[in-house]
């Protein structure tokens, strides 16, 4: 399955096929440069997540 991936100047979020149908990452740099931790099942990073995602939205227009 296909990924997509953005950046921002603390997060990486990468998104597994067209519609994230294949799950999601997101990784904060700042605290886990080695991208060890996925957050993206935490409640709490859920709205760097929506950013995210639209940021790769707005880099990949094919991606909807």
């Amino acid at each position: 399955m296909m990924g997509y991936s953005v950046r921002d100047g603390r997060y990486r979020y990468i998104q597994w096929g067209v519609n994230g149908e294949g799950g999601a990452e997101l990784y904060d740099h700042k605290k886990d440069d080695g991208e060890y931790y996925n957050l993206a099942d935490h409640p709490e990073y859920k709205e760097i997540q929506k950013k995210m995602a639209v940021l790769l939205e707005d880099g990949y227009p094919a991606v909807k």
